[in-house]
């Protein structure tokens, strides 16, 4: 009996060069695509040359009866292509357009493959389309997932570094630091604040903090409740932590929202209380 899979995968193995010249013309005439596409990119067009071939090798070998090589290549060829494409900042939807501009290739080939077989039934011809369109649709969705995941930890890391950004810890000795916190403080922010202040304090090991409200004109109960746990949390680490700054329509404020400050030391500004700590 003719392995007609086996047949498929020898005569796309064998074109493989002539599927991938295809698939660089396809693109370069491609009216999908923005102009300013990384595909339309001649300097990248030798990384295209083989990522295509790495493609053709992934999508053959779901062909075989073995399918660990296709589910090795469609990993490797999946982070790669997410990290890249992702550093290169290209919208996900322009490598889907142009895997799917390949399929399209791939079906032509396998169009002129069945042509030249006149004794394959109908069956099994519809049969050996289907898994290379399976094998496309699995690719695809593992990129797309990968490429979802990496994007996902790259803003998580833009989320943090502006956290940080907008609470920078500035050491202004060895061991004592200014929290200058600069414009509107909302509980969200307030929160991110608690969470990340005492991690980087222990880790840059500071032992007093002076929490600088010169240029922070809003404070709520929740925000003041945030800070406050903010202070709890550092002196359970052993680092003393202190209010400056805190201008007085924020003071009235506060006060007249029952916000209690008997137990918080507060200067009316960081000069003062750097002068006060013998620090200036």
């Amino acid at each position: 009996m003719i392995n007609y899979k086996l047949e498929l995968y020898n005569y796309l193995k064998e074109n493989t060069e002539t599927i991938a010249t295809k698939w660089i013309e396809k693109i370069k005439n491609d009216n999908i695509l923005p102009f300013d596409s990384i595909y339309f990119d001649e300097a990248h067009h030798n990384q295209f040359w083989m990522d295509l071939q790495q493609i053709v090798q992934a999508i053959i070998s779901y062909l075989l009866d073995d399918k660990t090589e296709y589910k090795r290549l469609v990993e490797e060829w999946s982070v790669a292509i997410a990290k890249t494409r992702l550093s290169s900042e290209t919208p996900v939807f322009e490598v889907i357009h142009v895997l799917n501009e390949t399929r399209a290739i791939f079906m032509q080939f396998i169009k002129r493959f069945l042509e030249n077989k006149k004794e394959i039934k109908p069956q099994t011809a519809l049969d050996l389309t289907e898994q290379v369109q399976i094998a496309f649709n699995e690719l695809i969705e593992r990129f797309a997932k990968m490429y979802q995941l990496l994007m996902q930890s790259h803003l998580e890391k833009q989320q943090i570094l502006i956290a940080e950004l907008g609470a920078p810890i500035i050491p202004i000795t060895e061991n004592i630091a200014i929290l200058p916190l600069i414009g509107d403080i909302d509980t969200h922010r307030a929160r991110k604040i608690k969470e990340s202040v005492p991690k980087r304090c222990a880790l840059a090991k500071i032992e007093k903090l002076y929490i600088d409200m010169s240029d922070s004109p809003i404070l709520d109960t929740m925000v003041a409740g945030e800070l406050f746990e903010l202070m709890n949390i550092l002196e359970l680490l052993g680092i003393k932590s202190m209010f400056s700054g805190i201008r007085p329509e924020v003071a009235q404020t506060a006060v007249q929202a029952g916000i209690n400050f008997k137990n918080v030391q507060s200067y009316n500004s960081l000069f003062a209380a750097l002068r006060h700590d013998d620090i200036l």
